[in-house]
């Protein structure tokens, strides 16, 4: 996938997505040269938004599906907090095959609405 280098003064960014669909950026100071005159980077910032969409975390509670919308459908394993891996299937906003690892996690777990 390519790049898209983005920026006006100061700070500049280099844009791509993975095919993991996460969308990463390197930023570095439009003036901050090495000694073999390439560009030097700052920071590297991978930006999760699939992942943020179906899973997020408010200490040991797992809230699924906080952000994603009804019509789209996923199978997924994400990894969550605690040694947890939660995986499973959306279809038509409801969630299905839902497998928490370890189980005694499963209680942690909220299934909100889908938007």
């Amino acid at each position: 996938l390519g790049t898209m280098p983005t920026g006006n003064g100061d700070i500049g960014l280099n844009v791509w997505a993975e095919e993991s669909d996460d969308l990463l950026f390197y930023i570095g100071k439009t003036d901050l040269w090495d000694d073999n005159s390439r560009l030097l980077k700052l920071g590297r910032v991978r930006f999760k938004a699939l992942q943020a969409m179906l899973l997020q975390t408010d200490g040991k509670k797992i809230m699924l599906l906080p952000a994603w919308p009804k019509d789209w459908e996923a199978d997924f394993k994400l990894h969550a907090p605690y040694r947890t891996v939660v995986s499973g299937r959306v279809k038509q906003g409801k969630i299905s095959e839902l497998s928490v690892q370890p189980a005694n996690r499963k209680k942690d777990v909220l299934v909100l609405p889908a938007k």
